[in-house]
């Protein structure tokens, strides 16, 4: 997918530029002039990449994003999107059974049981009682995946009926949270570092556990500079930080070496009392967890002595979770 919403930005960019011919130096030349596009609706941009992969513009012409969609034609979307062969009977689309339905073919295209996967401890929105215990748990599958977010402000709305908006929003996300799960499946990496986490919400805390993965064929040495391993910093939405891991701590000022094996992971943990610097306990919004590891990589021993330690790149010691509370 990432490779076909690239050649999407490319022909919206090649769409989007207004060529102006001019003079200069005694020749003709030419000035380029990007159009800005405002779009009308939210979920103009979703419909606007299912035009561009799948050429269903003549579908959504003259369709008010906002009306209620019909069960034929939200068949039809996924059948010429997502699932060939989906089939759906019941006359009422609400939004918690078109969660349930987008999220069970996400865990079909991963190959996963969606009633084994594990979920958050935490009650995600405000209105979580009106959804029914049939679609609960995929809804919640949902919101961890990305899938779908509810409508703002913590409400999911479980009963109202799907827009052909929703619809849209909810192919595209579906298929951007498979090639995610897919990507994280089967990394396809050798001779390298990769940094691995996820997250736990409880109304006390947030528990971050994280691992450095070796895809060497080789064993390898870490260096730790100082007792201090790992740092995490946690952002809000306006990019402002509300938590930091080292604040306050004192770390021993000594070498610490970490030996490696090919396949295995170091792993660490981390919990975040959901407060701020200042103090305020944090009940609700977006954030992104930052989450280093303080490490480079030793050749070895020459001799007696250590040769010079090998930086690794950045990326392979970085994390970043987004989560919403």
């Amino acid at each position: 997918m990432k490779n076909k919403i690239l050649n999407k930005i490319l022909v919206v960019l090649l769409l989007t530029i207004l060529v102006i011919p001019g003079v200069a130096y005694g020749e003709e030349d030419y000035t380029i002039m990007p159009i800005s596009i405002e779009y009308t609706h939210w979920a103009d941009k979703y419909i606007d990449t299912l035009n561009l992969e799948y050429n269903t513009e003549e579908f959504f012409e003259n369709k008010d994003l906002d009306d209620e969609i019909s069960t034929e034609d939200l068949v039809f979307l996924i059948q010429n999107t997502l699932k060939d062969d989906f089939e759906y009977n019941q006359e009422e689309i609400t939004r918690e059974k078109a969660v349930y339905e987008f999220t069970k073919i996400w865990a079909q295209k991963t190959e996963q049981n969606l009633d084994e996967i594990a979920t958050i401890k935490m009650i995600i929105y405000a209105d979580t009682e009106k959804i029914d215990a049939e679609y609960n748990h995929a809804v919640t599958v949902s919101y961890m995946k990305g899938i779908a977010e509810g409508r703002g402000e913590r409400i999911f709305d479980p009963k109202a009926l799907l827009t052909y908006g929703e619809a849209a929003a909810l192919v595209v996300k579906t298929e951007e949270a498979v090639e995610e799960e897919m990507k994280n499946q089967n990394p396809i990496v050798e001779g390298k570092f990769e940094t691995r986490g996820d997250y736990e919400v409880t109304n006390e805390k947030i528990i971050f556990n994280f691992g450095l993965f070796s895809h060497y064929e080789e064993s390898k040495e870490l260096m730790f500079s100082s007792g201090q391993q790992f740092e995490i910093t946690v952002t809000n939405e306006n990019g402002d930080e509300v938590y930091k891991f080292s604040d306050g701590k004192a770390f021993n000022m000594a070498l610490i070496y970490e030996n490696v094996e090919p396949g295995e992971v170091i792993t660490w943990s981390d919990e975040w009392d959901r407060t701020d610097k200042e103090g305020n306990y944090l009940e609700s919004g977006k954030y992104k967890a930052k989450i280093e590891i303080l490490a480079s990589l030793s050749p070895g021993p020459v001799g007696e002595e250590k040769v010079e330690t090998e930086d690794i790149p950045k990326d392979q010691l970085t994390k970043t979770i987004e989560f919403t509370l």
